[in-house]
């Protein structure tokens, strides 16, 4: 009788595993695929505030807010992170008033993130650096699919971290 609960207790467990494997196969990880290679997959989304490398966003983003002279007004950010399996991280920045996302490099110290944010090197303007399709990339590193672009903002409003920074006055 024991044997008879405990044998339907994890048949129950083991289907439960076996169709979460196969829901998980047939619909694939719900990361988008358009903003990066077929080859080059991120296997899952990193929680950016658990991560030294991008412990002061705030500070970092009131830098790009005033690099830009924006500071005059309110503006919104999400922070999406990706990783790879191999441990590889990708940040993604989203400013939404200036429909731009940011490629932030972090780094170990409050000034080097900082500092990565307000002098990124990879910024794409939605109409700037975005184009209807993949052929259009043409191997370019400046440019993305409006897709992908879109892509990575919804994907940063559903599963990012949110920022509204108020008017400030800069320092600088």
């Amino acid at each position: 009788m024991a044997f008879c609960l405990l044998f339907k207790k994890y048949s129950l467990l083991f289907s439960y595993l076996i169709f979460s494997l196969m829901l998980n196969t047939a619909f694939g990880s719900d990361i988008p695929s358009s903003p990066f290679s077929d080859e080059n997959q991120p296997a899952s989304r990193f929680d950016t505030s658990a991560n030294s490398y991008f412990s002061f966003p705030e500070p970092s983003i009131q830098a790009r807010i005033a690099r830009s002279s924006k500071n005059d007004q309110t503006n919104h950010f999400c922070i999406v992170g990706y990783q790879w399996s191999n441990g590889n991280m990708q940040v993604w920045v989203h400013w939404q008033e200036q429909k731009e996302i940011i490629l932030w490099q972090g780094g170990d110290d409050e000034e080097t993130q900082i500092a990565s944010m307000a002098l990124a090197r990879k910024e794409l303007v939605l109409g700037r650096d975005t184009v209807k399709s993949k052929e259009e990339v043409n191997g370019s590193s400046y440019l993305i699919t409006a897709s992908a672009w879109h892509d990575i903002v919804n994907d940063c409003a559903k599963n990012g971290r949110q920022f509204t920074i108020d008017p400030f006055v800069s320092n600088n």
